[in-house]
């Protein structure tokens, strides 16, 4: 939904992030793997167009903030969440990791608490667009 908005270098290094933390709990889930297909429909950039690198986790914070702006660095960090919390466990690893990001972003514990909150809001909208849509 945020991805179209970023560069395409600022996509590549979103993809190697969400690599990394996809992997991050060594339970690679399928929703995970699902979400990362869609991030890569959203932003066209299929296995041909972008390979992941396997990059390690400071360079790839590092590249983020060489060019990546406050705005970029909230929709990467946004997107980022999502796609640890789609299996519906956040595990220790995952959550030091969202503290480590935090910290290397320097985003604030107020805006991380209201992307989890609009999170859980828009999860809670998508559950009951699609309880109407099944009739129920």
């Amino acid at each position: 939904m945020l991805l179209k908005y970023l560069s395409k270098p600022e996509q590549e290094l979103f993809l190697e992030l969400c690599n990394f933390a996809a992997n991050i709990d060594n339970d690679y889930s399928e929703q995970e793997k699902n979400y990362i297909q869609e991030y890569r429909q959203e932003m066209a950039l299929d296995e041909n167009a972008y390979t992941i690198k396997r990059l390690e986790y400071d360079e790839i914070v590092k590249k983020i903030l060489e060019i990546s702006t406050p705005e970029s660095i909230r929709r990467i960090i946004i997107e980022l969440i999502a796609l640890l919390k789609s299996d519906g466990i956040l595990h220790s690893q995952e959550n030091n990791l969202i503290a480590k990001l935090q910290e290397d972003f320097k985003l604030s514990s107020d805006i991380l608490k209201e992307i989890y909150e609009s999170l859980e809001n828009l999860e809670n909208a998508y559950a009951k667009i699609f309880a109407i849509v099944n009739g129920n």
